[in-house]
């Protein structure tokens, strides 16, 4: 059985954190030597996944293949 209430709340703490990485907020900089590299602590593609995972879990259907008819 799966635990409604704890699937919504991790389902809103990524949500949150998707909307941080694409403002930008949860990217660091780093420099040394003149040169900077910068990166995300998350993964946008990981949160992605496991918000259609979550969504499936609670059967909320998620994204389906649209069908296309030639004629």
């Amino acid at each position: 059985m799966i635990d409604r209430p704890a699937l919504e709340a991790e389902k809103a703490r990524l949500i949150e954190a998707r909307t941080r990485v694409l403002c930008g907020e949860s990217v660091q900089s780093v420099g040394s030597n003149g040169r900077n590299v910068s990166y995300s602590a998350a993964n946008l593609t990981n949160i992605n996944a496991r918000l259609a995972e979550i969504d499936q879990l609670l059967g909320l259907g998620g994204r389906h293949a649209i069908g296309v008819r030639v004629h």
